[in-house]
């Protein structure tokens, strides 16, 4: 079992997250099919903050040496899904919804503020795997 009591599905088409996800997968496969939509794919990383590196000067026993070291790694959101509707692309991300509360976290709505902020684009939050909008 994964987080947010989700269970994780492995088949011929991938592994994915949690059942919601595969479900959401197929249904968008079958509009692909009818021609509604089209250049489906998953987990497409958006990179938000590159990775950040330092100089950092080392003495060696004559010389000094200088090198690039990490100081922050990158900060980057996998969208879930990403397809063209038409000439327009939507980026997805299938959330839980249960007991009155979503599952989207706080590091989730900084990345999507982030998204429209580096990007423009808005990311669809999907909470039922047959939403068709």
């Amino acid at each position: 079992m994964a987080k947010y009591n989700n269970h994780k599905v492995s088949n011929s088409f991938g592994s994915f997250d949690s059942r919601k996800e595969f479900q959401r997968y197929a249904f968008l496969l079958s509009k692909q099919s009818e021609g509604a939509i089209h250049g489906l794919r998953r987990q497409v990383k958006f990179v938000l903050i590159p990775t950040q590196y330092r100089t950092e000067t080392v003495q060696l026993k004559t010389k000094s040496k200088t090198r690039q070291v990490v100081a922050e790694r990158e900060c980057a959101y996998f969208a879930d899904f990403v397809y063209f509707r038409g000439a327009e692309q939507i980026v997805e991300d299938i959330k839980g919804v249960g007991g009155g509360f979503s599952t989207a976290t706080k590091d989730f709505v900084i990345k999507r503020k982030l998204m429209l902020y580096k990007y423009d684009i808005s990311v669809r939050v999907v909470s039922k795997a047959t939403d068709w909008q």
